[in-house]
C-alpha cells in the first residue's frame, strides 16, 4: 500500500510541475480508425444515438452497429462510471444474453455463459489480446479480478465469431478496450471505502496531440471481506466465528500511440492484474489459511500502415501470461474439524498447486476499401500457447487404522507441461448498398498442430426499411474449438486416460434472426432476437461411464429469445431493460439443463442526470432457477433470486465529485454457485478529483 501512495504523490508532483490546467470534463474517445481528428459537436451528438455506435469487434474495423446482422451490446465508459462498480463482472451480470455464476464476490471464480454456451466458449479480448487461460481446464477466462479502471468501452458480440477469432469464439466475443488519451494532459485521482473494511485508491493520467497519445492508470483495492460460504441445512460446515475472507488486488493499465512516417501509427497497450485472496476449502466449508493468488498480463503491439488511401495494412503481436497458485498449509483447526466436516477419519492436508499459462500470437491484416460500397479484409495469423501445472497435494490421517494411517502422496492430476499452436487464414467482405442493405460474409481456414484442418464460414445481413426505419437482421455461422491442453493431457489419480487419442474438436452451427424498431426519433428502441446453437462433439466431463472421471464428446442444443428495449423520454433520463429465455441441454447424456444456465433472466437499468452536476443510477436483476451440483455428481435446482443496486454522484465543484454506491439494497440472501453466498447489503462511498 505504501508504494502505491508514493507513486501517486510522485505522479501528482510531475503533473503539477507541468502546470496542468483545471478541467471538469472527462477525456473524449477516439474514433474507430484511430485518427486524431476532432469531430464537431453535431457529429458527437449523432454518434451518441442508439444504434450509431462505431463497433470494432464485429469486423476488426470500425463499422456502424446498424451495418451488421450480429447481436451487439456496447457498454460505454460513461455507463460504467454511472454505476460506480469496481469490477467488470458486476457490469456484465445485468447484460442481455449473459449469465454469470460467481463463487462469492471479492475474487471468487466468475464463469460467464453467453447465450447458454459453456463458460469457455467466449473469446475474451483486452485491447485485442486474447486472455483465455491455456492452463485452465476448459481454456476459459476468470472475470473475478478484472477492474473497470481506465476502460473506454466494452463491446459484446453474441453468436459465433470463429471466422475472425478462431477457436473459443463459439458463443461470442467480449472485447474490453482501454481509454486513449486526448487533448491536454489530465490527472484523475479517486479514493473510496465502505463495507467489509474495503478501500480502493486509483490514479491516472492521459493526454494526446495530433502525433501521439497516452493513458496510464493504477489502482489498489484492499478488503477484509466476509465469510464466502453459505449454510448447509441451516449450519455452516465451519467452527470459525466472524470469519472474514480477505481480498486485495492491484491493477495497472496503459495505452500509448505514436504517429510515424506516412501517417502510420505504432501503438502499445498493456494491462496487468495481481490479486490475492483467502478462499474456502469447498462449498459450505471454510478454512483458516487457504489462499489463492492470480496474476495476469496482457500486452499488445500494433502497427497500422496506410499503404494507399484504399489499402491499410496492420501488423499485430499479442502476449498473455497467466499465473495462479492455490496454497493450503496444514493447520490444527482443519485437523480438529475434518471429522465433523467429512464424517471420516480426522486428517491433515497440504496443497501447493501452481498453474501457468502463456499465449503468443501474431497477425497480418489488410483492409481494402472500394469507395463507400465495399470493404474487404484478409489476414493470416499464428497462435502458440503453453500450459504448465504442478498440482501438489499431501495428506495424513494418523487416527485411521492401517493402512490408511500411513502418509500418502497424491496428485489430483499429474503435472502438465504441454503446448499447441495453429495457423489460420481468413477473408471477409462487407458489402454496403444504398445505405440500407448490408451483407457481411467471411471464411476461415484453420490448421491446428494436432487435429485436422477446419473450414468455417459466417454470413450476416442487415436491412433497413425506409420511412419506418425498421431493421431486419440475421446471421449464420459455424464454430470450431480445439480441446484445451488440460482436457487432452490430464491424468486422474495416476490413471492415464489417453483423452488425446479420442477427444475431438467441438463444432457448432449457430444462427439468429431479429427485428429492431426505433420509435420517436430513436428515443424508443425495441429489439427481439431468436438464436439457436447446435453442438457436435461438445466436450463434457462425466463420471457415470468412467467413475474416475473422464472427458467425452457429446452433442448439445441451445435455443433462446432475447427481448431488449431502451427508452429515453428526455435527454437526462435513460431506461434500458431486457428479458432472456434460454434452454440448453446435453443431447447425448440427457442430464437435463446445463448447469448454472437460468432459463429466465431479466434486468432493468434507470439512469437520471439532474442539474448538470448530479447523477442517479438504479439496476435491478432477476435470475430464474437453474441447475447446479449438489454433492457432485448429483444435481438439484437453485432458487431464483433478484437484487437491486443503487449509485449516485454529485460534482461539488468542477474538479471534485462525491459518490456512493449501495449493492444488494434489499439484502437478499442467495447463492450464484451452490455453497458460496453472495454479499449482503453493502455501502461504499468516495471522492474523485480531476486536474
Amino acid at each position: 500500500m505504501k508504494y502505491l501512495y508514493k507513486s501517486l504523490l510522485i505522479l501528482l508532483s510531475v503533473m503539477l510541475m507541468h502546470n496542468v490546467p483545471l478541467s471538469g470534463q472527462t477525456p473524449g474517445t477516439i474514433t474507430a480508425n484511430d485518427t486524431r481528428e476532432v469531430s464537431t459537436e453535431d457529429d458527437k451528438e449523432k454518434d451518441r444515438k442508439p444504434g450509431n455506435e462505431i463497433i470494432i469487434t464485429a469486423t476488426k474495423t470500425g463499422i456502424n452497429k446498424k451495418e451488421t446482422g450480429s447481436s451487439i451490446t456496447v457498454i460505454t465508459a460513461e455507463e460504467i462510471d454511472q454505476t460506480k462498480k469496481m469490477k467488470v463482472v458486476d457490469i456484465l451480470k445485468n447484460t442481455p444474453g449473459i449469465s454469470v455464476s460467481q463463487s462469492s464476490p471479492m475474487g471468487g471464480i466468475a464463469d460467464l455463459y453467453m447465450r447458454g454456451t459453456q463458460s469457455n466458449h467466449t473469446t475474451v479480448l483486452i485491447d485485442g489480446v486474447k486472455v483465455n487461460d491455456p492452463s485452465s481446464a476448459g481454456h476459459g477466462f476468470d472475470f473475478a479480478h478484472l477492474t473497470t479502471d481506465n476502460i473506454d468501452r466494452i463491446e459484446i458480440v453474441r453468436g459465433s465469431q470463429s471466422v475472425l477469432y478462431g477457436s473459443d469464439a463459439i458463443g461470442g466475443v467480449i472485447n474490453i478496450i482501454t481509454k486513449k488519451g486526448e487533448g491536454k494532459p489530465q490527472v484523475s485521482v479517486q479514493a473510496e471505502g465502505g463495507s467489509f473494511k474495503t478501500f480502493k485508491e486509483s490514479a491516472g493520467v492521459s493526454g494526446g496531440t495530433d502525433w501521439a497519445y497516452y493513458s496510464f492508470n493504477v489502482s489498489r483495492t484492499d478488503s477484509a471481506g466476509f465469510s464466502r460460504t453459505s449454510t448447509w441445512r441451516g449450519v455452516r460446515r465451519s467452527f470459525l466465528k466472524n470469519r472474514h475472507d480477505g481480498y486485495d488486488t492491484t491493477a495497472v493499465s496503459t495505452q500509448l500511440g505514436l504517429k510515424t512516417i506516412h501517417d502510420s501509427w505504432l501503438s502499445m497497450s498493456m494491462r496487468f492484474t495481481d490479486s490475492r485472496l483467502q478462499i474456502a476449502n469447498g462449498a459450505f466449508e471454510e478454512d483458516r489459511n487457504h489462499t489463492f493468488e492470480n496474476q495476469n498480463l496482457a500486452l499488445n503491439i500494433k502497427y497500422a500502415i496506410p499503404v494507399f488511401e484504399w489499402w491499410e495494412s496492420t501488423l499485430l503481436f499479442s502476449y498473455m501470461n497467466q499465473f495462479q497458485r492455490d496454497k493450503n498449509p496444514p493447520d490444527a483447526y482443519e485437523f480438529a474439524t475434518s471429522y465433523a466436516a467429512y464424517g471420516t477419519y480426522a486428517s491433515m492436508n497440504y496443497s501447493n498447486m501452481t498453474f501457468k499459462g502463456k499465449m503468443m500470437s501474431g497477425e497480418f491484416k489488410n483492409t481494402f476499401s472500394i469507395k463507400e460500397i465495399d470493404e474487404i479484409i484478409v489476414g493470416v495469423s499464428y497462435d502458440r500457447e503453453y500450459a504448465s501445472t504442478n498440482p501438489y497435494y499431501y495428506g495424513l490421517s494418523p487416527l485411521a487404522p492401517p493402512p490408511f494411517n500411513s502418509p500418502w502422496y497424491m496428485l489430483p492430476t499429474e503435472p502438465i507441461d504441454e503446448k499447441q499452436g495453429s495457423w489460420a487464414a481468413y477473408a471477409q467482405n462487407h458489402l454496403k448498398l444504398f445505405k440500407r442493405v448490408f451483407v457481411i460474409s467471411g471464411v476461415r481456414y484453420t490448421q491446428p498442430d494436432h487435429f485436422r484442418h477446419s473450414l468455417d464460414y459466417g454470413i450476416s445481413g442487415s436491412f433497413i426499411i425506409p420511412v419506418t426505419e425498421t431493421r431486419f437482421k440475421s446471421s449464420v455461422g459455424t464454430g470450431y474449438k480445439v480441446p484445451s491442453l488440460y482436457q487432452l493431457y490430464n491424468v486422474f489419480e495416476r490413471f492415464n486416460q489417453f483423452t488425446s487419442a479420442y477427444l475431438k474438436p467441438e463444432r457448432t452451427l449457430s444462427y439468429d434472426a431479429g427485428i429492431e424498431q426505433p420509435i420517436w426519433k430513436e428515443r424508443i428502441v425495441l429489439e427481439i432476437n431468436y438464436f439457436s446453437i447446435d453442438y457436435k462433439n461438445l466436450i463434457v466431463y462425466d463420471i457415470f461411464i468412467d467413475n474416475s472421471g473422464r472427458y467425452w464428446n457429446s452433442d448439445g442444443l441451445v435455443r433462446g429469445v432475447e427481448c431488449i428495449a431502451s427508452f429515453k423520454p428526455i435527454d437526462d433520463l435513460a431506461i434500458k431493460g431486457y428479458y432472456t429465455y434460454t434452454r440448453s441441454y446435453d443431447k447425448f447424456f440427457h442430464t437435463g439443463d446445463m448447469v448454472r444456465r437460468p432459463r429466465h433472466q431479466a434486468g432493468i437499468t434507470v439512469n437520471y442526470t439532474f442539474l448538470k452536476k448530479g447523477n442517479f443510477n438504479a439496476g435491478f436483476t432477476y435470475v430464474g432457477k437453474r441447475r447446479d451440483y449438489y454433492r457432485y455428481p448429483h444435481f438439484s435446482y437453485m432458487n431464483p433470486y433478484y437484487r437491486l443496486d443503487l449509485s449516485a454522484s454529485w460534482w461539488i465543484i468542477e474538479q471534485l465529485q462525491a459518490f456512493f454506491r449501495i449493492e444488494n439494497v434489499l439484502n437478499k440472501k442467495y447463492d450464484e454457485v451452490r455453497g458460496y453466498r453472495a454479499a449482503p447489503c453493502s455501502v461504499y462511498g468516495g471522492l474523485k478529483a480531476l486536474f
